[in-house]
């Protein structure tokens, strides 16, 4: 009897002591916040990424004639950013700072020329495409030359999935007092691109 009593009150303890840990078990909750963010992507491309041959007026390519106004719209870019960006051009031909921002003497294999000289005014750039969350700027004068500091061409306040931003217009005015450079040297600079996220 003894034994059937100790096996009794064995029973109702571990009973007890169930119902005690059972509340604990069954009605526990808990939450937790899973967290990410996407990663930042942005390309740039330039259909016309070697040379941009300026012409003057009913003249053909690379042709610059005093008194007018050389253009070239052929510069096509293209853009590619999941979030709002900003298209910058800086200045990146290895010169003295006075002297960016203008086409400078160089040999046609990108030598410095000996004669040393530039254009009278500063090369510009009209970033021709608005439409949408994109704005485009023009950039560089004789009071604002494009330097190695980037100016903002265009600025998107959305993001864009390859669109083309085109057209691009560069003017050089051409002085009658711009110098005639001899046969093997170009006048010339060096732009670089750049796609931003902000």
């Amino acid at each position: 009897m003894m034994k059937t009593k100790l096996l009794i009150i064995a029973g109702l303890l571990a009973i007890a002591c169930m119902m005690m840990i059972a509340p604990v078990i069954a009605d526990t909750t808990g939450t937790t916040s899973v967290t990410g963010n996407v990663g930042s992507t942005a390309s740039i491309q330039l259909n016309d990424s070697s040379v941009v041959a300026l012409a003057s007026p009913g003249q053909s390519a690379g042709v610059l004639t005093p008194g007018t106004t050389a253009s070239n719209q052929s510069l096509g870019i293209t853009v590619t950013s999941n979030s709002p960006f900003s298209v910058t051009v800086a200045d990146n031909t290895p010169r003295d700072s006075g002297d960016q921002g203008y086409l400078g003497n160089y040999t046609t294999s990108y030598q410095t020329s000996p004669l040393n000289t530039k254009l009278t005014h500063a090369l510009s750039l009209n970033g021709g495409f608005s439409s949408g969350s994109i704005t485009g700027f023009t950039i560089g004068s004789d009071l604002t030359p494009i330097t190695s500091t980037p100016l903002t061409l265009y600025s998107s306040s959305g993001p864009v999935t390859g669109q083309i931003l085109a057209p691009n217009t560069f003017s050089q005015q051409i002085s009658n007092t711009d110098t005639y450079l001899p046969s093997g040297s170009v006048y010339k600079i060096d732009l670089l691109f750049t796609i931003g996220q902000y």
